[in-house]
């Protein structure tokens, strides 16, 4: 829960539409694992690779239906 009140959420909240590239717009505002390792870098002053990222995080998330 602590990563998705300090890495998540702020990332998240931190977008105001959906993200667009070359004329093509997303139906939902989404957030990029890409986005929260660098956030998470910044935040806690060491990188964490995608993959870990989504061991670590975003599985236990899925699976508890919190994401």
């Amino acid at each position: 829960m602590k990563f998705l009140k300090e890495i998540l959420r702020p990332v998240y909240e931190s977008k105001s539409s959906p993200d667009s590239k070359d004329d093509k717009k997303e139906k939902l505002i989404a957030v990029t694992s890409k986005e929260l390792c660098d956030f998470y870098k910044k935040q806690k002053g060491r990188g964490i690779t995608t993959d870990n990222l989504k061991k670590q995080f975003l599985n236990e998330l899925l699976v508890n239906d919190v994401i």
